[in-house]
């Protein structure tokens, strides 16, 4: 066929890949009729192979990137250059076996513009050259791909939906995209801004898949139309977590407009020891992150619950059997335990403990747990030196954040400026500029998150600033010089970033939450007679039974 009628593209980008770079093209051609375009994407290989010479052979398009862009800008540069309505996104190590996909692919495209499609997947083994069939895989019935919403550790990656029910010629909506084999249409692809902003490796499917779903599109998987996927043992590229990290971040950035849950997500990427590497990118790309946030606001048709719902069936989390029974056991237990922790601070002592219990007789609406947790409060302020460390996890700014969260639930009453006057003080008095401990738990890190609350109370409440200009733009310059030198590693990177947003005037701080300084979590095997206490632990626990669930 004429290359001016022809309907579909294929694009493939390719890192590495050597000999299977052809492969997938004569299987391209074998299987097509000559019936499509050919766009590959050398993605700045550097393993010595001759890729040049090997496309002379092909009428095809051969891009060839002078530094690595990575899978996700190699195949949006891919679409950008599609002359035909509709494309199709390939790896290179991919094969097919009928020649009936090009029309399938075309026909369903052409009567559902806003469709992201994704075929059924052979799995494939490479032994010593030879490529053959998984049985075991391949017998499978997979319905498309769901996407995790709750794991930290995996946040927004997508895994395969395995199902008994084999309808493997029946077409579906699936939750997500998965197989490396993906279509769509050009115009519907750039109006999603494609894949914008990941950088390398790493989440892909995920990020498309949302967007489309919350645009007004579907995810479609064509049940009878599978292509071949050589899946390895190992890729033969470099791999970084922090890319992967830095992709969660953006879809959570640019994507989550719920306050609540883009705080809870946030929090669990915060654990990952590529976390501040990957926030450093983040803020560098800020501007350009929140212009794809604004443009994504104004063509998503719904809010993220409705994408939750569509992978609920797939993704729920284990329930509590008993959730109102558990609550209280952790309650009763916490409370008469309380009592002899000598540790007065928020992550393992009295005032996370505190937390939780108003936030209980708040959820069970107990006027004696109100009572009981009002008289922890007094005597934890009664007993409070004022000459103990200002670490967080066990000193004076994480047991005045807490009074300050408090406060701000309005568990509290009072003048807070009065009540956390001795506080600011100590806390002005601290050599901002010699301190070399950057960290959360005992170092600069959570002294500048009780700082950050602060300011952020007294401008939403109009109170008087206790803290002088000397000290604010002391501490700016200190936390302006960290944030500038990516060889200072911390896990508050983005903690002084906020401040210095902040004191730069460019944003003002979110309303404060639990999830700005703990990961809500409910480990495996959860006894609350054998847990520690704190909100490192039962509190924590408890606090994610009440919020969360």
């Amino acid at each position: 066929m004429e290359k001016s009628k022809r309907l579909l593209t294929v694009i493939i980008p390719f890192l590495n890949e050597k000999e299977e770079v052809g492969n997938t093209i004569e299987s391209v051609l074998e299987f097509s009729d000559n019936n499509v375009n050919l766009i590959i994407i050398n993605d700045a290989s550097n393993d010595n192979y001759d890729y040049d010479k090997l496309v002379l052979d092909y009428d095809i398009e051969y891009i060839k990137n002078e530094i690595r862009m990575g899978v996700a800008a190699s195949r949006d540069l891919g679409a950008s250059r599609c002359k035909t309505p509709y494309f199709l996104l390939l790896d290179a190590h991919m094969r097919f076996y009928d020649n009936q996909w090009v029309e399938r692919i075309t026909g369903v495209l052409s009567k559902n513009k806003n469709y992201l499609l994704c075929t059924q997947t052979k799995i494939l083994r490479k032994t010593n050259g030879t490529v053959h069939v998984d049985r075991a895989e391949d017998q499978k019935t997979r319905q498309g791909a769901v996407v995790d919403l709750y794991n930290g550790n995996t946040l927004f990656e997508s895994r395969w939906l395995f199902t008994e029910q084999n309808d493997s010629d029946r077409d579906r909506p699936v939750a997500c995209i998965l197989g490396a084999g993906y279509a769509c249409s050009k115009e519907y692809w750039e109006y999603l801004k494609g894949l914008k902003g990941l950088i390398y490796y790493g989440n892909d499917e995920a990020y498309i898949s949302m967007k489309v779903w919350l645009s007004g599109g579907e995810c479609y998987l064509l049940k009878d139309v599978k292509i071949g996927h050589i899946y390895r043992e190992q890729v033969p590229y470099a791999t970084e977590h922090f890319s992967r990290v830095y992709n969660r971040l953006l879809i959570n950035e640019s994507m989550i407009f719920n306050k609540d849950l883009y705080k809870r997500n946030f929090s669990s990427l915060k654990t990952h020891p590529a976390f501040p590497k990957a926030f450093r990118l983040l803020h560098k790309n800020r501007k350009k992150i929140l212009e794809l946030k604004k443009y994504y606001e104004t063509i998503f048709k719904h809010d993220f619950s409705f994408f939750e719902k569509i992978n609920k069936h797939d993704m729920a989390q284990n329930e509590i059997v008993d959730k109102e029974t558990l609550l209280y056991e952790i309650a009763n237990h916490t409370l008469i335990r309380c009592y002899s922790l000598p540790d007065p601070g928020i992550l393992k002592g009295q005032t996370g403990i505190i937390i939780f219990l108003f936030h209980y007789s708040k959820y069970s609406k107990s006027k004696s747990f109100s009572d009981l947790a009002t008289r922890l409060f007094d005597n934890l302020c009664n007993s409070l030196n004022i000459d103990m460390s200002c670490s967080f996890e066990s000193g004076l700014s994480g047991i005045g954040w807490g009074i300050q969260y408090l406060f701000l639930q309005k568990f509290i009453t009072g003048d807070i400026n009065e009540i956390l006057e001795d506080f600011d003080d100590k806390i002005q008095g601290i050599d901002i500029d010699n301190m070399e401990d950057l960290s959360f738990n005992t170092g600069l890190g959570g002294i500048v998150q009780y700082i950050n609350i602060r300011l952020s109370t007294i401008t939403d409440l109009n109170l008087k600033n206790p803290f002088s200009i000397h000290f604010l733009n002391s501490l700016y310059l200190k936390l302006k010089s960290v944030v500038n030198n990516d060889a200072l590693d911390s896990d508050s990177i983005d903690i002084f970033v906020y401040y210095l947003l902040f004191y730069e005037k460019e944003k003002k701080f979110d309303p404060p939450s639990l999830y700005d300084i703990t990961c809500l979590y409910y480990p495996e095997d959860y006894s609350f007679e054998e847990y520690r206490l704190g909100l490192n632990g039962s509190a924590n626990v408890g606090l994610k039974l009440i919020l969360e669930r």
